[in-house]
């Protein structure tokens, strides 16, 4: 598998490639949100269901706020972002449908540097899903991720994980709870 930078892991989602890249606290798959065959390819990587949706890791508020038919304030959102939670808020026509549930979708902002690093080459949000197959538990190592993951369209930007033990926690915006 190939390891990669922050700076080619950017040009290789592009392309309409996977990425194998850190979070907060599980390895993640990533791709470009706006390129449906790359969408198409991490659904049958994990075997997952297509009503399932994704989390869209942004660079910052402003950038959500780009995407939302509503407009977070940071006064409201700083409880949340940057950190480990993921929030679900109304979408704007920008959002395709297919990454949409009931005209909503699940954005982060996180704080993980390897993250941050890797938004300052990509020119908008990317898809991130945990790095397992549907059902299952995620690999203990990050050898049987690659393992398990390892085809010519998948790389690893290799940065560090994280310290966080589970998959970040997910707010409903419109109902005022978590749902995860």
């Amino acid at each position: 598998m190939r390891s990669l930078n922050a700076e080619q892991s950017a040009k290789w989602m592009e392309k309409g490639n996977i990425l194998l890249h850190p979070t907060e606290g599980v390895w993640g798959l990533g791709c470009d949100p706006f390129n449906l065959k790359s969408i198409e390819r991490v659904f049958e990587l994990k075997g997952r269901e297509r009503e399932k949706k994704f989390i869209l890791l942004f660079r910052d508020l402003d950038s959500v706020n780009l995407y939302s038919d509503m407009i977070l304030k940071k006064s409201i959102i700083s409880s949340f972002w940057p950190g480990h939670n993921s929030i679900i808020i109304p979408a704007n026509k920008l959002i395709p449908e297919y990454l949409t549930y009931k005209s909503c979708f699940v954005a982060r902002v996180s704080d993980h540097l390897p993250i941050i690093r890797l938004h300052e080459y990509l020119n908008g949000p990317f898809i991130s899903t945990s790095a397992n197959i549907s059902g299952q538990d995620a690999p203990e190592s990050l050898g049987s991720i690659i393992k398990l993951f390892s085809y010519k369209d998948v790389a690893l930007y290799n940065a560090p994980l994280g310290n966080k033990v589970s998959p970040s926690r997910i707010y409903n915006l419109i109902e005022k709870k978590y749902v995860r």
